[in-house]
């Protein structure tokens, strides 16, 4: 990738909470995973519960990234 044109487009929901789908959630964390995914925890600014989100590549974009 050598711009921004290059880059895949990614379309998703907002996040928000599983219990009282409140939008906008606290990001405690992010960690990388080995595998390409990236997993982000969050806290509920409503109900204050606690949930995790792996966000994954799509499988073209996953081939690119590998090559370098």
């Amino acid at each position: 990738m050598n711009a921004w044109h290059d880059a895949p487009l990614i379309f998703t929901t907002a996040i928000h909470c599983p219990l009282c789908f409140a939008v906008r959630p606290i990001p405690v964390r992010c960690a990388a995973n080995g595998d390409g995914s990236t997993t982000r925890r969050y806290v509920c600014r409503e109900c204050s519960r606690r949930f995790v989100v792996v966000v994954e590549l799509p499988e073209y974009g996953r081939a690119e990234l590998d090559d370098k």
